[in-house]
């Protein structure tokens, strides 16, 4: 195992977990409860705030002109991945006022800005970025949302990128948030899904019950279309919305999931739609049907909508099947939705230990990450309001949804008046989860955060945090849990020369077996590179490795000694 220069030691790992919140039911109204219960001096963070130490300087900016303008208070987002090849993890931070940021990792593991000689430093009033090789050429491209005209930058595999919106055919408007790249037809060219909002109106002003200005919620505004757009080839993109009903369901979507839901090895498309029925597109011969009520995804366990934001696609119960967790407004829970072996999927928040923490805050990126490498998926979330609440307390008046209003006051900073500390979740198995005390610095920070990925930043095989600040700095957090072996995998298709977006991985070990996707698309305005990480604990051996490719062939690749990166080929192990 390597250690990096910004390794800053391995610690005792923390087994006291912080105590659950009120036990108000999920209607009434919850005071914020204390933050976590500290652990013992003697036993040190789990996350250590690296972000000066690694030379990230990135802060989230909006026009200072705009007066509680809804655009912005729901950026931004970022993208983790190796922008020039040379094996370490760059970062590409979204910005709402100025250039987008792209920071090259050097070989002592600081961060350079290089984005006055990228040419990714895209001026667009910025939401988020997804990742995807669009020529297949074995480097990653990015692709930009904004409020306005969207971005395609081809990269030229050198950390320098071309604009090539134009050429290939984007001519996006209006207000995009997620995005994600996915073969639909399996033609071998990576298709693009771009989720839409709303149709905003700047003249609009909304304030509170109380009359007090504030930022306006969804209602406010005509939900807008999302977009599904084809790959011709790998030299330019054709709207295929028309063909397979997207244009005839406008919802105000935020997150994205893309995987094979109903097991019948197409990839479906899951929308988190912000206070209205989530979408679930089932992908079928005949295209797509949207089936979210049937699934059991539309809405709760209780029969209501909620604002989805984020969205985190996962095994979290260790049933080999992969499930979903969705961030909600205060006062909505997070929402577990566990999958019935392809069959649909089951809010099962209400036992979890998720669902009670989650209601006085307002949750945006979300993200699983083994902290220990013990096999359990942790779970981190993003909080940050998008409304202004009495003293910070949920079920104020003035925490109820804006109403129009014809005039707002100055710009605000969201600093303070928004800002919300953010949460860590220790996985206990079969579902049930609870408040993580080791990552006490972590989650007693305030901010009004947004975008969060999991990544291994420092390549010593862990992963650590990636955290969008609403107007306010990026930070990176190292994970610095002493841990168990671990194993990384890349899924690689030789036949097409880059990842086999939508493989799943398994990897199996004489105590257990584990489950991840290969997928770009993460948590809230997020992207990450397409590798599966997994905890083996005190194993030294995978037993075997499986992939389950795109399209439906299984491949098994044999013993692998843990505590490395494999990259594995279809075609190259035993079928």
């Amino acid at each position: 195992m390597t250690t990096r220069v910004l390794r800053t030691g391995c610690y005792g790992f923390c087994l006291a977990l912080v105590s659950g919140c009120s036990e108000a039911p999920p209607t009434a109204a919850a005071p914020d409860p204390p933050i976590g219960v500290s652990a013992p001096k003697s036993e040190p963070d789990c996350l250590v705030d690296i972000t000066h130490q690694a030379g990230l300087a990135f802060i989230h900016q909006v026009p200072a002109e705009h007066n509680f303008s809804m655009p912005d208070i729901l950026g931004s987002g970022a993208a983790a991945f190796d922008a020039n090849l040379d094996g370490r993890l760059d970062l590409y931070l979204v910005n709402s006022r100025g250039a987008n940021r792209l920071y090259l990792q050097r070989a002592d593991g600081r961060l350079e800005d290089t984005t006055s000689s990228s040419g990714a430093g895209d001026l667009g009033y910025g939401m988020g970025s997804t990742l995807g090789d669009i020529d297949n050429d074995g480097d990653l491209d990015l692709y930009v949302t904004n409020l306005g005209q969207d971005v395609l930058l081809r990269n030229n595999g050198d950390g320098t990128f071309e604009d090539v919106s134009a050429a290939w055919g984007i001519n996006i408007e209006d207000w995009s948030v997620s995005s994600g790249f996915f073969d639909y037809d399996q033609d071998g060219w990576l298709d693009l899904y771009v989720v839409k909002y709303v149709d905003y109106d700047p003249s609009k002003r909304c304030a509170s019950i109380s009359g007090r200005p504030d930022y306006c919620g969804p209602t406010a505004f005509p939900p807008v279309a999302d977009l599904l757009l084809r790959n011709h080839a790998g030299q330019r993109f054709e709207n295929v919305s028309n063909q397979f009903g997207f244009a005839d369901k406008p919802r105000a979507g935020l997150g994205l999931a893309i995987a094979d839901f109903n097991n019948n090895d197409r990839l479906d498309l899951l929308v988190a739609n912000d206070g209205e029925e989530n979408q679930l597109w089932l992908h079928t011969a005949e295209g797509f049907s949207e089936l979210g009520v049937a699934f059991g995804v539309a809405v709760n366990q209780l029969g209501r909508t909620e604002a989805g934001m984020g969205v985190v696609l996962a095994d979290l119960n260790g049933d080999l099947e992969l499930d979903l967790l969705l961030t909600h407004l205060e006062n909505e829970s997070n929402t577990l939705y566990l999958n019935r072996n392809g069959t649909g999927l089951e809010d099962r928040s209400g036992g979890s230990g998720l669902a009670m923490a989650s209601l006085p805050w307002t949750g945006f990126g979300v993200d699983a990450l083994d902290l220990d490498l013990d096999g359990d998926l942790e779970i981190a979330i993003a909080n940050g309001k998008v409304r202004f609440t009495n003293l910070g307390r949920t079920g104020a008046a003035d925490g109820d949804e804006p109403r129009t209003s014809s005039s707002a006051s100055q710009p605000q900073d969201t600093s303070e008046r928004y800002a919300e500390p953010n949460l860590i979740f220790d996985n206990l198995g079969q579902g049930k989860f609870e408040k993580l005390a080791c990552a006490r610095t972590f989650t007693d920070r305030r901010r009004t955060s947004r975008g969060l990925l999991a990544a291994d930043y420092d390549g010593d095989g862990d992963a650590d945090l990636l955290i969008t600040n609403n107007q306010g700095p990026a930070e990176l957090w190292e994970n610095v849990s002493p841990r168990g072996n671990w194993l990384s995998v890349r899924a690689i298709d030789p036949g097409l020369g880059r990842d086999a977006i939508g493989a799943i991985v398994r990897v199996h070990t004489n105590e257990s077996s584990q489950v991840r996707p290969i997928s770009h698309v993460r948590s809230y305005l997020m992207a990450g590179e397409a590798t599966a990480l997994f905890g083996l604990g005190t194993n030294q051996l995978a037993d075997s490795v499986e992939i389950h490719w795109p399209g439906g062939d299984w491949e098994s690749f044999g013993v692998h000694r843990s505590n490395q990166t494999l990259v594995l080929e279809k075609g190259r192990g035993a079928r």
